[in-house]
């Protein structure tokens, strides 16, 4: 699967809490005018979301474009959340120009749960080679002290392999915070070769840190580097605790909430590491009857003389 897959996968496991939330507490009472949208995609895809992600995409594709005046407008809304929800959508909508400026602009939002959907959105989107968004992203990440920002700012800058953010996930890794660290390590197993830079600092991390899930994450992140190769975007991670699992809302911001992205990207690893496992296994359980039946015959060949 694609990046642009990808991240209409995630969006949909979060469709039940966004229309929840958008319906509770509010500043305005008008209705948000995208919610419709919204349940209408959930509606028509969610199916495909395993099944077949690419009609996954076509049909939130057709449908977000259908509504492209609505979320445009929703984009430069006075209401946060529906600023997030256009961000998310414009993930959905055909790229052009026009819409990839309209999610820089989120990306710079003054609200920190609308810039998370922009950067996602940007991960979806773009390709690494509009300089624009990648600014954007980078100076999100820079921001290390909102770990929101720091986790889907990693991500959308390791899923397009934006180079000039090594340094900074570096820093990160070489920091005292635990969960810089954890986003930072996650974003190195994207990256695959193209982060041997990072490969010093997770090595000292490996052997420094007390906290097993995060020296599980590093460690993965080293094998990725170093025998994986080109690592794509939905093949690294661990799923984050469950006090992680959590959305911010408009009215009380939670810094640290998570979005579906980890998690997405988590599950895919787990099953293609179980299947990597059970390749293994199985191997080795051939290669033992082999040797039985080798040695059989010879022990029989022994008797025969």
């Amino acid at each position: 699967m694609n990046k642009h897959v990808i991240f209409s996968a995630l969006v949909a496991c979060q469709f039940a809490v966004n229309v929840s939330l958008l319906g509770q507490g509010t500043a305005s009472p008008a209705p948000n005018p995208l919610v419709e949208v919204m349940t209408e995609i959930q509606a028509k895809t969610n199916q495909h979301s395993s099944e077949n992600p690419d009609e996954f995409k076509k049909i939130g594709a057709a449908i977000a474009d259908q509504h492209l005046t609505k979320i445009i407008q929703a984009a430069t809304s006075q209401i946060p959340k529906e600023r997030r929800l256009a961000a998310f959508l414009l993930a959905f909508a055909t790229p052009s120009n026009d819409r990839t400026d309209t999610l820089i602009a989120l990306a710079s939002d003054e609200v920190p749960d609308v810039r998370y959907a922009a950067l996602g959105g940007l991960a979806a989107v773009t390709d690494g080679t509009n300089k624009a968004a990648n600014d954007a992203i980078i100076r999100a990440l820079r921001e290390s002290g909102n770990h929101g920002l720091t986790r889907d700012a990693a991500y959308a800058a390791s899923t397009l392999k934006l180079e000039e953010a090594l340094p900074l996930l570096k820093v990160l890794l070489e920091s005292e915070d635990s969960l810089n660290k954890r986003y930072a390590a996650e974003a190195a197993a994207r990256y695959g070769r193209t982060a041997t830079m990072l490969l010093p600092a997770l090595q000292d991390g490996i052997t420094t840190t007390n906290d097993p899930e995060l020296k599980a994450i590093m460690e993965r992140a080293l094998i990725s580097i170093n025998l994986a190769g080109d690592i794509r975007s939905d093949q690294s991670g661990l799923s984050p605790s469950p006090n992680q699992l959590q959305m911010g809302t408009t009215n009380e911001i939670q810094l640290e909430a998570p979005s579906a992205t980890t998690h997405f990207i988590s599950t895919q690893v787990d099953k293609r590491n179980s299947v990597w496992r059970g390749d293994i296994m199985l191997a080795i359980l051939v290669g033992g009857i082999l040797l039985a039946v080798i040695f059989r015959m010879r022990l029989r060949s022994s008797d025969s003389r």
